[in-house]
């Protein structure tokens, strides 16, 4: 069993100021699993680009590279802009995580645990706008996703398993 719940859905981000970065509220992402080798819980934006995109199809807030803490998103000269934060409340005194840009081709874990223990995490967005960027409504969709770990293997098992083959009892190393 493996369940995912999110509430609330939607993060908003409300009193975007020209030149300054603001938060969006946070969502709870909640994951709870009876899965023996844990979990791993990953976001990844939904469709073509990373971008929040205007009502009007035209302006976009872009996503911003990894390891872009929010200092640098305020501080940065770059507007438009956006970024993901989150909070994993299953280590010992959970923090904020630097922003980091969101991809809609690969996913970024989020959670990754080998153990069965129900978990959940805190997240928000942040964005930073210019004097010309258009007022209005931007979207986006962000999916979370949880998977189940395998169960581990042993290097002869894996070896056995992607049907390699035996040379004098030995695999090849190619292999």
């Amino acid at each position: 069993m493996l369940s995912v719940n999110i509430s609330p859905s939607d993060l908003m981000i409300q009193n975007l100021t020209p030149g300054t970065t603001a938060d969006s509220n946070n969502i709870t992402v909640s994951v709870a699993t009876n899965a023996a080798y844990g979990y791993t819980l990953s976001a990844i934006m939904n469709g073509n680009n990373s971008n929040l995109t205007h009502n009007n199809g035209t302006n976009v807030f872009s996503s911003i590279a990894t390891d872009v803490d929010l200092s640098d998103l305020e501080n940065s000269e770059d507007t438009n802009i956006w970024g993901y934060s989150y909070k994993d409340n299953t280590v010992a005194s959970p923090a904020w995580s630097n922003y980091n840009g969101l991809s809609s081709s690969d996913s970024t874990a989020l959670i990754n645990t080998n153990s069965n223990v129900s978990s959940n995490l805190d997240f928000k967005i942040a964005a930073k706008a210019s004097n010309t960027q258009a007022s209005g409504t931007y979207n986006g969709v962000i999916n979370f996703t949880a998977v189940s770990n395998i169960a581990p293997m042993s290097l002869l098992d894996s070896f056995i398993a992607s049907d390699a083959e035996q040379l004098n009892g030995y695999f090849k190393m190619q292999d």
